[in-house]
């Protein structure tokens, strides 16, 4: 899964990111653990991501990453919508993201 976001963005070398460009993650769930660790990639497009294709580095990407520690009864249901929407949500309050955001599958 990757997370849509609809606004611009510029890369550190000035490449202009149009919006809809992807924030696709790595996830672990490290041993002995129970939070979850998010690292970011940036794709410009759909296309970019399923291709395999090089991702981008917005400056804000320092900002993508993240470590969630859900309660119990979250992590005994976690699913790969639930981990999605937690990121989702953490994007959200990024305001180098804003707020209009849509899940990709």
């Amino acid at each position: 899964m990757a997370i849509k976001v609809n606004n611009t963005a510029t890369s550190r070398d000035g490449l202009i990111i149009p919006s809809g460009y992807l924030i696709g993650f790595d996830f672990t769930i490290p041993d002995g653990s129970k939070k979850l660790h998010y690292s970011p990639k940036v794709y410009v497009s759909e296309e970019a991501r399923t291709e395999g294709k090089a991702q981008v580095y917005p400056d804000f990407i320092s900002s993508l990453s993240y470590v969630y520690e859900p309660t119990l009864e979250e992590f005994g249901t976690l699913n790969p919508a639930a981990v999605n929407d937690f990121y989702n949500t953490y994007l959200k309050t990024l305001t180098e993201i804003g707020v209009n955001t849509e899940v990709v599958l």
